[in-house]
C-alpha cells in the first residue's frame, strides 16, 4: 500500500509541476488502447495464456505456471515495444528473464513456491522500474 501511495503521489506531483498540457497524451496522439495491433496482441495474450497454462496443468507441470505466465506477458510487452513505445522493450526483456530464472529455480528446487518467488520478484521489480521512469522522464514513455 505505501508503493501505490508513493507512485500515486509522484503522478499527481508530476501532473502539477509539469501541468495538465505536458502530462497527458500528446495533441492528436491515438490511444494505444484503441488500436487494433493492441487488441489483436492481447488476445494472442489470452490464448497463449489459456493453452499454456492448461497444457502444463495437463503435463503434470503445473508448477511452471507462474514461469510460462511471465513468458508469455514478456513476448507481449516486446510486440508493444514494436509497435507503441521503446520502453516496452526493457520490460518485456525483463519478463522474459523472470521466466528463466523461474524455470531454471524450479528445475533446480522443483517448488511451486521457488518459481513464484524468483519470476514474481523480478517482474514486479520491472513493473515498479517502469513506471518509475515514466514518471521522472516522461520522454522515456514516448516514441520519438
Amino acid at each position: 500500500m505505501a508503493i501505490g501511495a508513493v507512485i500515486v503521489a509522484c503522478a499527481l506531483w508530476r501532473r502539477r509541476t509539469l501541468g495538465t498540457d505536458e502530462a497527458g497524451p500528446r495533441p492528436g496522439s491515438v490511444s494505444m488502447f484503441r488500436s487494433r495491433g493492441y487488441w489483436l496482441w492481447v488476445l494472442a495474450e489470452v490464448v497463449a495464456l489459456v493453452l499454456g497454462n492448461a497444457i502444463l496443468g495437463a503435463t503434470g507441470h503445473s508448477e511452471y505456471v507462474p514461469a510460462g505466465t511471465a513468458l508469455v506477458v514478456g513476448l507481449h510487452f516486446l510486440a508493444f515495444g514494436r509497435l507503441f513505445v521503446a520502453m516496452f522493450y526493457w520490460v518485456g526483456a525483463a519478463f522474459v528473464v523472470a521466466a528463466v530464472a523461474g524455470a531454471a529455480t524450479g528445475a533446480a528446487d522443483g517448488t511451486r513456491q521457488a518459481v513464484e518467488a524468483s519470476t514474481g520478484l523480478i517482474a514486479a521489480a520491472s513493473l515498479f522500474v517502469a513506471g518509475a521512469s515514466g514518471l521522472a522522464y516522461p520522454a522515456f514513455m514516448r516514441n520519438g
